[in-house]
């Protein structure tokens, strides 16, 4: 994939991992097979991925990669164990490259911590089941890191989107 759009569009700057997949049902019942899918599509994906686009990135001093997370893989939900453990695994491996990014010039990766979707689709499974509908919030929280590894905030985030004209 990280080949073909090379070959399409002559380089690859910006990556995002933006794929998730959670099919629901008690951890004790997931089936290694379930289990295996659901890691393969939302961690492995994601490194293999960012693996083959940070290749180009160094060599051109430029690059950024951007994993799509979810405050799941912080606090966990019933009935979401693979789909938990594998965003926990992308908040690590997001971690993991940006340090190891940092001391390379001009590349840098981080995440966004997504709670629109989870509370969403949450709140679209209750009306389904004719509990009522629940709130969507609109923020995610925006987690990228610097290249020394610390948490960058929104402001700051804003400030180099309206520096860069993004």
């Amino acid at each position: 994939m990280v080949q073909q759009t090379v070959g399409e569009l002559g380089r690859l700057d910006v990556l995002v991992n933006n794929a998730g997949i959670y099919p629901r049902r008690p951890w004790t019942e997931i089936t290694e097979e379930e289990w295996d899918q659901v890691l393969a599509v939302n961690l492995t994906a994601a490194f293999v991925l960012a693996r083959a686009a940070v290749k180009g990135m160094m060599k051109r001093r430029y690059g950024r990669i951007i994993n799509i997370t979810s405050v799941v893989g912080t606090t966990g939900n019933p009935g979401q164990g693979n789909y938990a453990a594998s965003k926990a695994g992308v908040i690590a491996l997001t971690k993991v490259a940006a340090k190891e990014l940092a001391r390379r010039e001009n590349l840098t990766a981080g995440q966004v911590v997504s709670r629109l979707l989870r509370e969403g689709l949450t709140g679209a499974r209750r009306a389904e089941a004719g509990r009522g509908q629940t709130k969507r919030r609109s923020a995610a929280g925006f987690r990228p890191f610097t290249g020394r590894g610390k948490a960058v905030t929104n402001e700051q985030v804003n400030a180099l989107r309206d520096a860069e004209g993004v």
